[in-house]
């Protein structure tokens, strides 16, 4: 996570992800908005699955990004992103906390947490 936070997840109840990009295929045009852009995606996706599931319009609507990429349902965060340069690639990772809630220390400005189920 950013500022040296981490996230951890119990195994098997929610998306934990990283994809690398060559840095040489993203346009220099997207990097200032691709934290937003990764935000925006994650959040069209958990839509598009909860209106094929029937979860209905409560979820999402609920469902809000808060700049540049985070995720939240209601005030509580449900999904983080962020990207870091290495060397040849962008790394973007996803946490998204589908199935169960973790533990969050709210004392260093995090935010509560939740889930999408």
């Amino acid at each position: 996570g950013t500022s040296g936070r981490s996230w951890s997840s119990s195994s098997g109840s929610n998306l934990s992800m990283s994809l690398a990009l060559p840095y040489d295929s993203v346009p220099i045009a997207v990097l200032p908005v691709l934290p937003l852009l990764v935000g925006l995606a994650a959040r069209a996706c958990v839509a598009r699955v909860a209106n094929t599931n029937g979860c209905g319009a409560e979820l999402i609507e609920g469902l809000q990004l808060k700049w540049p990429n985070d995720l939240l349902c209601g005030k509580k965060k449900v999904m983080g992103a962020l990207i870091e340069n290495e060397d040849t690639h962008l790394i973007i990772g996803v946490g998204m906390n589908i199935g169960s809630v973790p533990e969050v220390d709210t004392t260093g400005g995090s935010r509560e947490a939740t889930s999408l189920m």
